[in-house]
């Protein structure tokens, strides 16, 4: 059946890949993820035009009562989309997912990560840091986000610059010589 909610998320999805930078593709593998995981078992076999807001709904209360209150925020905005999608085909007049927020579970405020205050904290933590003996990689990324602050995200996706560009985006003191 081509207008089964799978039929309807799969050119969803591949509308969506087409239009996104390489660096925002992770956001559609995520998406796909959860989509096989979580909706696709559920809603996937039901035509999208018989799909009620009570089966949205019991998608994303399993999902919340795994625990997964983030998930189950994105999978909210997927669906929405999703359905939303289904209507600009002309498939659907309304989608079902609309004020699925209204009933989200609360989730908890978030913990951001700790800041290393005052001198002896900072000594404390580089002394565990020269004693880690866990993968090089890692010391080495944490030993560089001390060096430069960038975020660990900046570090971790990082690439090596080519030898052409190296010497045409240093200056100053760190310039090569010749």
């Amino acid at each position: 059946m081509a207008n089964t909610f799978a039929a309807v998320a799969e050119r969803w999805c591949a509308f969506k890949r087409s239009r996104l930078t390489d660096a925002a593709k992770g956001g559609v593998q995520r998406s796909r993820l959860y989509l096989d995981k979580d909706l696709l078992p559920a809603l996937g076999k039901i035509p999208v035009f018989e799909v009620k807001r009570a089966d949205a709904l019991a998608v994303i209360r399993r999902i919340e009562k795994r625990g997964a209150l983030h998930i189950a925020e994105k999978c909210r905005a997927w669906m929405k989309q999703i359905f939303s999608f289904a209507v600009a085909e002309g498939i659907i007049d309304a989608t079902p997912a609309t004020d699925l927020d209204a009933l989200a579970a609360i989730q908890p405020p978030v913990s951001h990560a700790l800041i290393l205050r005052g001198d002896y904290e900072l000594r404390f933590f580089l002394t565990k840091l020269r004693e880690f003996r866990g993968r090089m990689f890692t010391g080495g990324a944490i030993s560089l986000l001390l060096l430069t602050g960038v975020r660990a995200g900046e570090v971790g996706n990082a690439r090596p610059p080519r030898a052409s560009s190296i010497s045409k985006t240093r200056s100053g003191p760190f310039r090569p010589r010749s």
